[in-house]
């Protein structure tokens, strides 16, 4: 009895230790290993194009796939294009206006909280106590200090928002190079895509 729980604990044990050592091989490789992974997901997309201009148009399988991968890539470039295209009319956008127009923004809501505080603030004066000049001073100062700060906190999240902003522009030389890698894996996943289909049969027959 003792030596079944032990052996049911070692299991678990040894099933638990391999389950982690998968999951941390997995996290330390996947920035190496997704290209592929991305790569065996845009050959399994391309496939029926591919077999469209090969079986139909009886187009060779090698220009088959080139002519898929290069309208992948015309799409592609063209929504990246596009995209930082907006991308830098937004920046240029927040660079020039909106640090001037949150000041005015802010500006208006102070205003507005004072022409809502100033009646309480009446009310207050005229049934029970009087403000003294330095109590309107003190509030007056309070209310330009919580403006200063609202606007300083405004100029902080715009300049977090362009430094990262720049960090996905400087990013994009290594993104192309991973786009070459994905496609040049994708190209040869294509073309010996029967192989890999075959291989993997035969395997899950063999287990």
């Amino acid at each position: 009895m003792h030596n079944q729980i032990l052996q049911m604990i070692i299991r678990s044990l040894l099933v638990l230790f391999v389950f982690i050592g998968t999951l941390a091989t997995i996290l330390f490789s996947w920035m190496y290993l997704y290209p592929f992974v991305i790569a065996l997901l845009l050959s399994v997309v391309f496939q029926p194009f591919i077999r469209l201009l090969d079986n139909h148009l009886h187009l060779p399988k090698t220009l088959a796939i080139l002519l898929v991968l290069l309208l992948f890539c015309s799409l592609a470039g063209a929504f990246a294009t596009l995209l930082i295209a907006e991308l830098i009319k937004g920046v240029q956008y927040l660079a020039s206006g909106v640090p001037h127009q949150f000041s005015l923004l802010t500006s208006h809501i102070t205003n507005e909280f004072m022409k809502i505080l100033q009646p309480l603030l009446d009310r207050i004066e005229t049934l029970n106590t009087h403000l003294s000049i330095d109590q309107q001073q003190s509030l007056n100062v309070y209310l330009k200090l919580a403006q200063e700060k609202i606007n300083q906190t405004g100029m902080d999240i715009l300049q977090a928002l362009f430094e990262g902003l720049g960090g996905v522009l400087t990013q994009l030389p290594s993104s192309f190079t991973t786009l070459f890698i994905t496609l040049l894996a994708t190209f040869f996943i294509c073309k010996d895509w029967e192989r890999i289909i075959d291989l993997c049969q035969k395997s899950y027959l063999f287990l």
